[in-house]
């Protein structure tokens, strides 16, 4: 994989471990990775007592506290880390330590959509907002070679954006596979005007054509690409897909927040509940040409 920082979140949970041993592992040996330990004081803590609870260190305490339990992780990296601690909400202070061309790698305990949104989930904030792309990788993650890397695509410019990146960032001559999934819609009754089913299935085999045209003139490699058309629900489809992926990639609109979870998107079923490590592309990823 080639960025030129990547940011891993840290906070002394097993899950930060595995996602800072997974990016010192796979981020290539030129790109600088940084630790970083977000701390602030505990919401309780701006209530009196008896509802403040236990009292709050001072500044420096703390700040101590962050920097010992980083500078244990780190030291238990075989690589090279920078280690910085900084003091905010942790998905923000992630968000803006990361420029556009840089990764975040986050952990994740995989609670589910509402446990997530109840704990304020990092992960799930980074890959809702973050303008970089982000990386979240599942507290069950073996760190592997890769072998085996699946992109999501629905046709979009968000997953063309997913496609090259997976062929920029996963070292060559590994495949790609891409999937795109199909269904036919629900219907009640008999409509001679619908579709049958080997259109739906064609129209997705048109959304895979359109992968490799939208990416001729990148300079990357499509020859590398092994597209598949599966009948299901794309939510469904991938999270099989992902029990067998070493990293899946897909694309994200950037909508953030409740629009996720009010709309259901495949980008957020998925970063709830990664079944490997989750690279969400970003739709502010730099415009990929389109084919003449």
């Amino acid at each position: 994989m080639s960025a030129s920082t990547v940011i891993v979140g840290v906070d002394g949970s097993s899950e930060s471990m595995v996602a800072l041993r997974w990016a010192a592992v796979f981020a290539p040996a030129d790109a600088k990775v940084v630790a970083v330990r977000v701390w602030n004081f505990p919401v309780w803590s701006a209530f009196p007592s008896p509802l403040g609870g236990y009292p709050v260190p001072p500044v420096e305490e703390m700040e101590t506290m962050a920097s010992e339990q980083l500078a244990t992780a780190v030291d238990m990296i075989d690589r090279d880390v920078e280690a910085e601690v900084l003091r905010g909400e942790p998905a923000a202070t992630l968000i803006h330590r990361a420029g556009p061309d840089d990764l975040i790698v986050v952990g994740t305990r995989g609670y589910g959509a509402m446990r997530d949104w109840l704990m304020t989930s990092v992960s799930t904030g980074c890959a809702a907002h973050a303008e970089s792309t982000v990386i979240v990788v599942p507290s069950s993650t073996e760190v592997d070679p890769l072998q085996h890397v699946v992109v999501g695509v629905d046709g979009s410019e968000n997953s063309h954006r997913a496609v090259r990146w997976a062929l920029e960032h996963v070292p060559a001559p590994l495949p790609v596979k891409v999937i795109t999934a199909w269904d036919t819609p629900v219907l009640y009754g008999y409509d001679p005007m619908v579709p049958s089913t080997a259109a739906y299935e064609e129209a997705a085999r048109k959304r895979l054509d359109s992968v490799c045209a939208a990416l001729g003139g990148s300079g990357v490699d499509c020859g590398r690409l092994d597209t598949v058309t599966m009948r299901g629900d794309p939510r469904t489809v991938l999270t099989h897909a992902a029990e067998d992926a070493d990293l899946l990639v897909i694309g994200s609109h950037g909508h953030g927040g409740i629009f996720h979870l009010v709309m259901g998107s495949v980008a957020a079923s998925l970063v709830h509940h990664p079944k490997c490590p989750l690279a969400v592309v970003r739709a502010k990823a730099e415009p990929i040409p389109v084919a003449d």
